[in-house]
């Protein structure tokens, strides 16, 4: 996988204080205006086409409810405008919409699926391989009607695998759920793997990382329990038994609730060299019972919960985190898309360099109470994350860094897995 790609999906990051990001493209006739976003979005960067800039792929519901989108916008050499490709998705909502090179060909392929407009009825998860000018053949993964994805190595083959949770074929109560880990077979297709000790999932979340340095990537998941009709959260790691396609929970510190309505991000936060979790959404059907927790990595071998109270985050539903070095301090700081039933809001949180946050700013709301999607990138190589945003009630919108940023930057992290 080249590291380029991994500057992707990495969801935002910015702002040292007021002002200090410039819109690009509110509203108008711009590429990213669509109307409004409505729901159910993801978005991703990566260079398709190899030309040395990142673009964005995105799928999302937009104007109605009905209308689904799945389109890639090519940056246009970093000036601050970008162009819609005619690139044959499918249009899906609820959606996957994840860059990767499955077939090590040096050309970024695409991962989409999901709903086609909230009618509920399972569509292909499909893999579309990329050209380096656009997208060609195809190839369906699985069938879903709400799902999420982590592209992962789990095996540690130097072949990206995938793993998807959220509603299988059909939705309701007593839906088992979606918990596929499909594995890449040297980039000729993908096999399911059978037994490996995952739960399944709905209303879905998935972060991986290698959190005990063994070299292979552990599962991080969040979903409700769906079985009855007052469903509660649960959350689980799972460490990756060496690669075999079997995993084993990993005892939690007592007392900590599970989400649903959220999401989950790793990051060495403390600067020890440890990665860390921070997840945040609710933890009851009635959504009004909020969650924001983050663990701090004892070296592999267990966690140590640290609440918002200590850490300065927001509570909150309809959860999305980011993790970033927006400064260039070398310490990943956090934004954050929550709602509190009243309006959603999306802000950025400064990592004071001891997991210890405070707001720098207030980006914007609105009075829906969905996930916005937040990815941040590079996008005019100058050395400084930038963010785009896809904001429930209001125009898709790129934010430029203008941040006067530190010389020791992190390296990229790679959000395929998140």
């Amino acid at each position: 996988m080249r590291s380029t790609l991994i500057l992707l999906v990495l969801h935002l990051f910015f702002l040292h204080g007021l002002g200090q990001f410039s819109p690009i493209y509110l509203g108008g006739e711009s590429p990213f205006d669509v109307g409004y976003v409505t729901s159910h979005q993801q978005a991703c960067w990566g260079d398709y086409n190899n030309d040395g800039f990142l673009d964005i792929l995105e799928s999302f519901s937009a104007k109605s409810a009905y209308n689904a989108f799945s389109r890639i916008l090519k940056n246009d050499a970093g000036i601050g405008s970008f162009s819609r490709l005619q690139a044959g998705l499918t249009d899906l909502i609820s959606s996957v919409a994840l860059f990767a090179d499955f077939n090590n060909d040096g050309f970024l392929d695409a991962l989409v699926g999901g709903d086609a407009g909230f009618i509920f009825a399972p569509r292909p998860v499909t893999l579309f391989y990329g050209t380096g000018s656009g997208f060609g053949s195809s190839r369906n993964i699985s069938l879903a009607v709400e799902v999420s994805a982590a592209i992962v190595d789990y095996n540690s083959d130097g072949y990206s695998d995938i793993y998807l949770v959220g509603y299988g074929n059909s939705t309701g109560t007593n839906n088992p759920g979606l918990s596929e880990l499909w594995k890449n077979d040297g980039g000729k297709g993908f096999s399911l793997v059978q037994n490996t000790g995952l739960p399944p999932t709905t209303f879905a979340s998935t972060a991986w990382a290698d959190f005990d340095k063994d070299g292979f990537v552990d599962a991080f998941i969040t979903s409700r329990d769906n079985s009855t009709s007052n469903a509660l959260a649960n959350a689980g790691l799972y460490r990756n038994n060496g690669g075999t396609g079997s995993f084993t929970p990993v005892p939690f510190p007592s007392g900590l609730p599970g989400i649903y309505l959220g999401n989950a991000v790793w990051a060495d936060f403390n600067g020890d060299g440890w990665l860390d979790l921070v997840y945040a959404g609710s933890y009851t059907s009635e959504d009004t019972t909020w969650a924001t927790n983050l663990l701090l990595n004892n070296q592999g071998t267990s966690f140590t919960a640290v609440s918002p109270t200590q850490t300065g985050l927001p509570l909150g539903t309809y959860a999305n985190l980011a993790a970033g070095d927006f400064d260039n301090d070398n310490f990943p700081d956090l934004a954050v898309s929550i709602s509190n039933n009243t309006e959603q809001v999306d802000m950025v949180y400064q990592n004071n360099q001891a997991a210890v946050f405070s707001l720098a700013t207030k980006l914007a709301a609105s009075s829906a109470s969905t996930n916005a999607a937040l990815i941040w990138a590079d996008y005019n190589n100058d050395g400084k994350l930038d963010l785009y945003v896809l904001t429930m009630g209001g125009n898709n919108t790129l934010y430029q860094n203008n941040v006067t940023a530190g010389s020791n930057p992190l390296p990229p992290m790679d959000v395929r897995y998140q």
